[in-house]
C-alpha cells in the first residue's frame, strides 16, 4: 500500500503583480521573485490581495516609486540582506499614501525576513466608524481577515524591470 503525498499549489506570483499575502491558513503558496538582483524566489502561505488605492490614482506609478528606491544610491538593486530603519520609514510613509481603513506598517521585528519587494508588515483593525454598517463591510480593504494580521508587501522587482528595458521588451525604453 502506497503513501499519498499531497501537495499545496503553488502560485507564482506575475512581474507586476502589487499587493499583499496575508499570512493566514489557505492551502495556497505564493511565491514571488524579490531581492533586487539577487533575484530570491520566498514563498508564503496566504491569500493575496491587491493594494488599496484609496487615495492614490495609479498602484503602477506606487511600485514605480518604491522600485526606484531601491535601485537608487541607497541600495542600488541590492538590497538582499534586510532592510533598516530609513527604509522602513521610507516604506511607511509610502504605505501611509495609500489611504484606506486599514493601516499597512513594516513589521520592525522582522527586518531579517524583509528585502526588496518582500516585506514583513502589520496590517491594523478597521478604524472607520462606520466599520460595523454592512455596507462598509462589502467596500473595506482586507475584510474577512483578523483586526491585527501579518502580511508579506510585494511589488515588482527591480530585476524584471531593469532586465526588461535592457532587453527592449515591449512598451519599455530599451536602455
Amino acid at each position: 500500500m502506497g503513501v499519498a503525498i499531497l501537495s499545496i499549489p503553488t502560485i507564482v506570483t506575475g512581474y507586476d503583480w502589487t499587493g499583499v499575502i496575508f499570512l493566514v491558513p489557505s492551502g495556497v503558496v505564493y511565491e514571488h521573485q524579490s531581492g533586487g538582483y539577487a533575484c530570491l524566489h520566498p514563498s508564503a502561505e496566504g491569500v493575496f490581495a491587491p493594494l488599496p488605492a484609496g487615495n492614490i490614482l495609479n498602484v503602477a506609478s506606487w511600485s514605480e516609486e518604491v522600485s526606484a528606491y531601491f535601485t537608487g544610491e541607497k541600495w542600488y538593486g541590492g538590497c538582499v540582506d534586510k532592510i533598516d530603519g530609513e527604509t522602513a520609514d521610507f516604506l511607511d510613509g509610502m504605505l501611509a499614501r495609500l489611504g484606506g481603513c486599514r493601516a499597512i506598517r513594516v513589521n520592525r521585528e522582522q527586518f531579517c525576513e524583509s528585502w526588496e519587494a518582500w516585506i514583513s508588515v502589520t496590517i491594523g483593525a478597521c478604524t472607520a466608524p462606520e466599520r460595523k454598517t454592512l455596507e462598509h463591510k462589502i467596500y473595506c480593504w482586507g475584510d474577512g481577515f483578523p483586526d491585527i494580521c501579518e502580511a508579506m508587501l510585494i511589488w515588482p522587482n527591480s530585476d524584471w524591470r531593469t532586465r526588461s528595458r535592457r532587453m527592449g521588451a515591449p512598451g519599455t525604453p530599451r536602455l
